[in-house]
């Protein structure tokens, strides 16, 4: 280390103050383990494809007040909990039958541009009074992201020929 002092009459001169260096002297140290693991990610969705994109389609079995399980069709996906949306940090997951995606995917796509702002500022409104952290408000908030910039506008036509029969 070091220093400068200055003596009575005489110019500033520099003293070196160098510590013992033995090892008796030195305490031993040890080094902190070094990380080697990615650091986590602190908004999980951030790069994740638009919501539609990466739904996972499922058939639950539900009891429908009849005496046999019934099949339902839906899909289930991750959205953000809370009123972050898909910037949370924390995620849950979301199962919803296909006429409710449906019924998204008509409102994000269906919007005419000149009135996505509205729809958009209503489903905030929506989902301001929900509240809470949990993955239905999530959901909401992505649904208002995805009205605002329509993240499908430039999604490729889909192949009908990949199948054998398209209704």
């Amino acid at each position: 280390m070091t220093t400068r002092a200055k003596t009575a009459g005489r110019s500033t001169k520099t003293v070196q103050t160098v510590a013992a260096t033995t090892p008796e002297a030195t305490p031993p140290t040890s080094a902190p383990p070094v990380d080697t693991a990615e650091p986590a990610q602190t908004e999980p969705l951030n790069d994740a494809p638009p919501l539609l994109l990466r739904l996972e389609p499922s058939v639950l079995f539900k009891n429908d007040d009849l005496d046999v399980l019934q099949p339902q069709l839906g899909a289930s996906t991750t959205v953000g909990l809370g009123m972050f949306g898909r910037h949370a940090k924390e995620t849950g997951t979301i199962w919803l039958p296909a006429a409710a995606w449906d019924g998204i995917a008509l409102i994000i796509r269906q919007t005419p541009d000149w009135h996505r702002e509205n729809v958009a500022a209503f489903l905030n409104i929506v989902a301001s009074h929900m509240g809470g952290k949990d993955v239905l408000t999530g959901l909401l908030e992505e649904l208002v992201d995805e009205v605002r910039s329509d993240p499908y506008k430039d999604v490729p036509e889909s192949t009908p020929a990949d199948f054998d029969f398209v209704w």
